[in-house]
């Protein structure tokens, strides 16, 4: 069975990838901020990703896939990306295959635990994370609440106001709270501003998007004070960042997961 299923995955590598990447990039976000250039790193990844997949399904090892999704963070993080853009990809790759692939349940169980990997195991890192959903499900709702419709508006135009990038900003957050650096954060919403406004989109949703996880962290009684003052700071930078719209792009984007 683990014979057939590394000649599978070695076999259809290509298509996989080629299928996560497309997906990938239905998102507005990833050829606006990395461009053509980035999709090409992006593919190249991917092909990564199977071959590192292959060699734990050999070893009968979910740490090979482990490790690398670890380290793999490490080198993504500090090229414009977050630990989630990372952890969709795999899901995206755990679903191509289960899709494209028979008997495969060992593979898409290696990239569920490559996923839970991802998981920072101190604080306020990890305490961020187990709160994202959360505070997620509570911005988009004042969000809409503020901006009706908002939520739904994503998928075409690139807002900010879906619940499923708030959950990216949230991402954001938490690696840079692993750190004990925003710099990753207030970049990424500089960015999302920057590109609304060259773009004609409703940038004022970043602006609403800041308060409202400003208030919702201030206030949240399952956070520590550690987390709570490293969150405050991070949206004071970035408050300052988008008032001066002084948007910086990445000066090298090798790579998006």
């Amino acid at each position: 069975m683990t014979a057939e299923l590394v000649t599978e995955l070695a076999r259809e590598a290509p298509a996989l990838s080629a299928s996560v990447i497309a997906a990938m990039y239905e998102h507005p976000f990833w050829l606006e901020r990395f461009g053509e250039r980035g999709r090409k790193f992006a593919g190249e990844d991917g092909q990564q990703h199977v071959a590192y997949l292959v060699q734990a399904v050999v070893a009968q090892d979910p740490a090979v896939l482990t490790r690398y999704a670890r380290w793999l963070r490490s080198v993504l993080t500090t090229r414009g990306m977050c630990s989630r853009h990372l952890e969709e990809n795999f899901e995206r790759l755990a679903r191509a295959i289960g899709a494209t692939i028979k008997d495969a349940a060992v593979a898409t169980e290696y990239l569920r635990e490559a996923c839970l990997a991802l998981r920072y195991e101190a604080n306020p890192a990890r305490e961020l994370q187990d709160a994202a959903p959360r505070l997620a499900d509570a911005a988009a709702a004042d969000l809409e609440r503020a901006h009706p419709g908002a939520i739904s508006v994503w998928g075409t135009h690139g807002e900010v106001a879906h619940r499923d990038d708030l959950l990216h900003y949230l991402s954001y957050l938490s690696d840079g709270a692993e750190i004990r650096k925003a710099d990753g954060f207030v970049n990424y919403v500089a960015f999302v501003y920057g590109n609304a406004v060259e773009r004609g989109r409703h940038a004022e949703l970043v602006i609403a998007a800041l308060g409202a996880f400003s208030t919702l962290v201030a206030h949240d009684r399952a956070l520590s004070v550690a987390a709570k003052a490293f969150c405050a700071r991070a949206f004071e930078d970035a408050a300052e960042r988008i008032a001066t719209r002084a948007v910086t792009r990445p000066v090298e984007t090798r790579s998006a997961p």
